[in-house]
């Protein structure tokens, strides 16, 4: 009897554990939309001029204009999280990680998804926040 209980007690723990890897996978597909890479500003004058600035899990963002949202998702292996922040018209956005300074400049009404995995940020254009709102 008492290892049935713990044959359920497994069963039902592995079987969350699968529900939330899920729920994990669908959060990130969202997040980690696919698009061109997000231009690089034609001259260092461009990239001034930032006025929001904010931290995210040791990355420091600034960005001209518009609105981000951010979150903590799984990478592709489900074991680590890894910071992603959308922008919904960034103009021109720095980030800084460990590794260094990153200059974007997708320009105004614009929306990005920012990545950083091991130091290194990935943006790219068209983020969808409808898509990412769905999955909160």
């Amino acid at each position: 009897m008492l290892l049935i209980g713990l044959f359920m007690a497994l069963s039902l723990s592995g079987a969350g554990w699968v529900m939330m890897r899920q729920q994990q996978q669908r959060e990130a597909v969202a997040w980690l939309e696919r698009g061109p890479a997000c231009p690089r500003p034609a001259r260092v004058q461009d990239a001034r001029g930032d006025v929001k600035r904010f931290s995210f899990v040791d990355v420091g963002f600034s960005h001209r204009s518009g609105d981000a949202s951010c979150a903590a998702i799984a990478d592709k292996f489900g074991f680590h999280s890894i910071p992603a922040c959308l922008f919904n018209s960034p103009e021109v956005l720095r980030v800084t990680t460990a590794k260094g300074v990153f200059t974007f400049g997708p320009r105004i009404y614009r929306p990005v998804t920012v990545t950083v995995e091991n130091g290194l940020p990935r943006c790219v254009l068209n983020a969808d926040y409808r898509s990412v709102q769905d999955t909160q």
